[in-house]
This record gives C-alpha cells, structure tokens and sequence, in this order.
C-alpha cells in the first residue's frame, strides 16, 4: 500500500511565535501543551517592560559600607566632616590654590601669621617658601604676611626659601630685576610711607619682596632716621606754587635720600654678609650670600646711573632757566621752577630754595653789567653762559647757605635725623 503523501510546510512558518530561518529543513518541535485559560479575563495583568525605550540607566546593585574602598571612603569622611581653619588653610597652601588661601586668610586674619598644624611648626609664608611657590608668597605678603617670622623651630621664611625654594625667588632669573633694578628704586621711592612703629611698612615689604630683591638690603635704610631726614629736607612748604599744598617729601626727593643711604649702608667697611650667623646650613648661607653680592652689584651700578642723570639734570640748570623760567623783562618763575627742581630732579628743599635764590642775584648782577665795560670774550658768550658764568662766581663768594644752615641748625632738635648734614652737602 503505497503511503499518502504529507502536504509539503513552508521554507519560514510560525508556531507559537516561534520563527523558523530560511533553508532550514528540520521540522521545528511543535508545543502540544494545551494553553492556559484564564476564568476571569478582566482581572489579567498585562506585564510591561520597565524601560521600553532603554533610556534609563541600569541600576547597580547597593553597595554596603563594608564593600567600598577604604580610599574612598576616607575622602568621604573627610569631605562630610569639615577641617578646621588652620588645616584648611595649610591644605590650600600645599596645593597651590592662591584663591581659597586669602579667602581664608580674608575671613580668619588671625592666621596669616600663625603657626600651622603639623610637627614643623611653619608660619603661611614658611610652608610657602619651603614650597617654593612664588604666587602663593606674593599673595601671603601682599596680605600682610610678616617676612621675618619665624617658623617654631626658629628658621625664617627667607632661610626655607634659601634651602627648598624655586631658584627664581633669589631675583636672579628675573629679568626686570637683572636688567634694570633701578625701577624697583624707582617704585619703592614712589611710595608714600610714615613712621614705622605703626606698622605702615607692609606696602613696601610687599613690594620689594614681589620684585624678588631681598629685604635685607632696604631694611638697614628704611628706617625712622630716613623718615625723620625727609621731614626736614622734604618739607615743600616754603613757595607760593602749587607745590604747598604737598607738604611731605615727593618721590624724586625720597629717591635722592633712599640712594645716598642705600650706598652708604652696603659699601659701610662695617657692612658684613647679610646671612652670616645666622641658622642656614652652610650650603643655603653660601647661596643666598651670593645672591645678596649680586644684588649689591646691581643696585650699585643703578645708583651709579641715577647719579649720573641728577648730576646731568643740575648741570642743564642755566639753560633750562633761559629758555622756560626766565621771561623777556628777565623776571623768574620761581614757582614752577621750584617744582621742577624738587619734583623732577630730587632736589632737596633748602637747597631748591637756596637754588632759586642763587639764579635771582644772578641775574640781578647781569642786568646791573656795563656792555661797554665787559671783555669781548665775555660780550660773545650766550645768555646761558653768561647766567652759568655769573653763578659760579656768586658760589664763590657764598660763605655760607643760610637755607641749608637753617636746616641742620633744625636738625639739631631732632636726634633721629642724623643724617641731614650728609644728605644735604652730599647733593
């Protein structure tokens, strides 16, 4: 009996959902299970997928304190439990944030010069230095930061600098500072400071110290003796010119004072090593010694400079007078030319009015000379020769100044100013 052939199934047919792929010729297993009826068809629930879409992030699996890393964990417990002041600020200052350390320092003042949490017992500007981070110390100085602090064990900023700091702090990789040092004489001179027991310094520290020169070559100076000399010689008070209402020393003035005494203090036979003795180890104190020489050498050869266009601005002085202070009825500006001389060129002010005295009989004595009487060579000289000449020639009969004598006699009264005499034969 020959057999009856089976109705031949489709390449893909579905049985249950269940998709068969092309070319395969196994006949798929057919689920004879019958289905499940539910009796209450309203009661079913339709299942959903959570995310459809798959656009929420899968969630992980907690995890317990216990399984967490301990490295995180202490960042955590340290985030959540706030360090106190001083920790904070020593942390901003060992990572280098500027911003946090004076919003810190802003907030608490009492930290600036404290002494921070650890066994070294630094200052803020001793944990700066030790860093050799130079922004940070211009931002701990310019806040105030007292520059010869000591950390607990007795060493100074400038002596961690010396042993762990930057070679860029000892001001011989600046270049302003290398080139042209005389415009930290320059700024420092411009600066209008007062007695210094109330504290009125901190302007003066900051701005040196940011120019990378060090403090100890202006400190000897800057003292009461300087501001007592320039109350004296500084005065500005005896003309009728704009220049009354000052009354105080102005900067060229300050400039001529702070380069005499700058000179005298670090080429004194008395001078010695600005870091001898003191508690650097022979390596930091054999260091910041030469970097103080250098620094010596550089200010000295700026002085030097500074001199030489003082003495330039003097000698320019009679024609200056004829072609700017002298009128065609031959009368003097006095006023203008006693700004000049005191605001421009440094002169102190008894010698500015003794200056001003000196040009007015000099010139009384040209108008008084017979033209018949004076010798050709003299009749040929211009009229700036002839004031030159006729100066000199009143000089020499001087005997004495009285504005200068005036003065000194004025200093007599004040025994801090012991430096009048000097300053104003010097100039």
């Amino acid at each position: 009996m020959t057999p009856t052939p089976q109705p031949r199934l489709p390449s893909v047919f579905h049985v249950r959902g269940i998709v068969s792929p092309p070319g395969n010729t196994a006949p798929p297993s057919i689920d004879t299970t019958p289905p499940v009826v539910n009796s209450a068809p309203q009661l079913t629930t339709v299942a959903e997928a959570e995310d459809p879409r798959g656009e929420k992030r899968p969630r992980q699996d907690e995890v317990t304190d216990a399984e967490e890393p301990v490295v995180k964990r202490a960042r955590t417990a340290q985030a959540e439990s706030p360090s106190s002041p001083d920790q904070a600020l020593l942390n901003a200052i060992e990572a280098g944030n500027t911003s946090v350390c004076c919003s810190l320092i802003d907030k608490f003042t009492e930290l600036l010069n404290s002494v921070l949490p650890g066994p070294k017992g630094l200052t803020p500007l001793c944990l700066a230095a030790h860093r050799g981070d130079a922004t940070m110390l211009s931002a701990l100085i310019t806040a105030g930061a007292e520059i010869d602090r000591p950390a607990s064990n007795g060493s100074t900023p400038l002596m961690f600098a010396a042993e762990y700091g930057d070679p860029a702090l000892d001001g011989l990789t600046n270049d302003d500072v290398r080139k042209c040092p005389e415009k930290i004489l320059l700024a420092v001179a411009r600066q209008p400071f007062g007695p210094f027991e109330n504290g009125e310094l901190a302007e003066l520290t900051s701005l040196i110290s940011s120019q990378r020169i060090l403090w100890s070559l202006f400190f000897p100076v800057l003292n009461d003796d300087f501001i007592a000399c320039a109350s004296i010689i500084g005065r500005n008070t005896d003309t009728l010119g704009p220049i009354d209402r000052l009354q105080s020393p102005t900067s060229a003035q300050r400039l001529q004072i702070l380069i005499e005494r700058l000179s005298d203090s670090i080429c004194s036979p008395d001078s010695r090593q600005p870091f001898s003795g003191l508690t650097l180890s022979a390596e930091a104190e054999h260091k910041m010694n030469q970097i103080a020489e250098a620094q010596i050498r550089l200010l000295l050869k700026d002085i030097a400079h500074l001199r030489e266009r003082f003495a330039d601005d003097v000698t320019s002085l009679p024609g200056l007078c004829v072609t700017r202070y002298i009128s065609i009825t031959q009368q003097l500006n006095r006023e203008d030319l006693y700004t000049k001389m005191t605001m421009s060129w440094g002169l102190y002010e008894p010698v500015a009015r003794a200056v001003l005295r000196l040009i007015q009989e000099a010139l009384g004595n040209l108008g008084l000379l017979d033209a018949n009487s004076l010798s050709k060579g003299f009749s040929e000289k211009s009229l700036v020769e002839k004031l030159r000449v006729a100066m000199v020639d009143i000089l020499e009969e001087w005997d004495k100044v009285p504005e200068i004598v005036a003065a000194i006699v004025e200093r007599s009264n004040n025994e801090k100013a012991h430096g009048v005499p000097d300053l104003l034969f010097q100039q």
